[in-house]
């Protein structure tokens, strides 16, 4: 089991993308991180059913760079992933 955060282990272009789901009448913003420093946020907000939002960003991150996703706000909703909506956070390495 891991703490959630990803340490680079190349240095190199990454792609990180991300996805937050929210149940019915809820919200969520949700930023990520790369080393203490905010780079983008997703948001997430529904009032009929549940929703997702997405974030994208491509940068260069050194070896040893801690990447992770933090909480910024939330609603009246906690997030979900299920079979509803993913919740998820991935990343790509260019060159």
């Amino acid at each position: 089991m891991g703490d959630g955060i990803f340490i680079v282990p190349t240095g190199g272009l990454y792609i990180f993308s991300w996805t937050v789901t929210v149940e019915t009448n809820g919200w969520a913003s949700v930023e990520i991180v790369v080393n203490a420093e905010v780079l983008g946020p997703a948001f997430s907000e529904d009032h009929n059913n549940w929703d997702s939002g997405t974030g994208i960003i491509v940068v260069y991150v050194n070896d040893g760079h801690r990447v992770l996703l933090r909480m910024q706000e939330n609603g009246r909703a906690v997030i979900h992933s299920s079979v509803r909506g993913r919740t998820s956070f991935s990343r790509w390495k260019l060159q």
